[in-house]
Parts: structure tokens; C-alpha cells; sequence
């Protein structure tokens, strides 16, 4: 995989309580520990070059590794990416989304699900134009 070009830098160190899916399943990118809440965790995959099928791969190892901790934070911007990953709406948990600098054109139906009605996605800089009236079930708060 692509080496990523990102300045992330962990905000505090792990628990036992923040697990993340072994490291070789979501490389070159970063999962670990946020400030915002206890026991949720950041995926940080910002500028890394990922296409599609490298990032659904990364996103398909948090669902299927027993005992992962939710993901708060998702950050997949200055990818190539072409379309909003099909998982995207397993990620309940999620309150930060960030897509920026990518290349999608259409977000559709059922694509974003979410418990928390307080949450930010972040999809400047790409090439939208459609957006399907049911892409985001049940809320939206803030679009960017």
C-alpha cells in the first residue's frame, strides 16, 4: 500500500479498552485513541493515495475483527476515491467524516446511518452532483 503523507499525531495513548483491528488490515494508515470520548477510536487515512477497493479492505477489517472499539472519526480525504464506501452505513458510531479532495460524484440512497444526531461530514473539493434524497437516514446537522 501507499505511504501516507499525513501530519496525524495521536492525541493521548491507547487504553485496553480502544481496540483497534491488527495494523497490517489498515495500513498505511492510523487508528488509535481520540480526546472526545472514552473508548472510541480515529481512523486517520488522510492523504494517503487509497483507492476504492484499498480503503472498502481497511473498512472491512474494522467490521470483522471481534471486539474492535466504534469508530468516532473518520478521516479519508486526499484519497482516489470514486464513491463513498457500501460500509459507510454500518458505522453507526461515527460523528466525524471527512471525504474532502476526493474525486466523488454522486452520494446514494441509505449511504450515511448514524445513532448520533450531532455530526459533521465533510465532503468539499470533490466532484459532486448528485446527491440521492435518502443518502442520510433519520438526520442531517451540518454539511461542509
Amino acid at each position: 500500500m501507499p505511504s501516507c503523507q499525513n501530519l496525524f499525531l495521536p492525541l493521548r495513548t491507547s487504553t485496553p479498552m480502544e481496540i483497534c483491528p491488527p495494523p497490517e488490515t489498515y495500513a498505511p494508515c492510523y487508528c488509535g485513541p481520540t480526546t472526545m470520548e472514552y473508548g472510541t477510536l480515529i481512523l486517520e487515512c488522510s492523504r494517503c493515495n487509497l483507492t476504492d477497493s484499498e480503503v472498502s479492505d481497511i473498512l472491512d477489517a474494522f467490521l470483522s475483527t471481534p471486539g474492535v472499539s466504534p469508530l468516532l472519526i473518520l478521516n479519508l480525504s486526499g484519497n482516489q476515491l470514486t464513491r463513498v464506501p457500501s460500509q459507510m452505513q454500518l458505522f453507526t458510531e461515527l460523528v466525524v467524516i471527512e471525504f474532502q479532495n476526493n474525486a466523488i460524484p454522486s452520494i446514494e440512497s441509505g449511504t450515511f446511518n448514524s445513532n448520533d444526531d450531532n455530526w459533521s461530514l465533510y465532503l468539499d473539493s470533490n466532484q459532486l452532483t448528485t446527491i440521492a434524497p435518502s443518502a442520510f437516514r433519520g438526520w442531517l446537522s451540518q454539511l461542509f
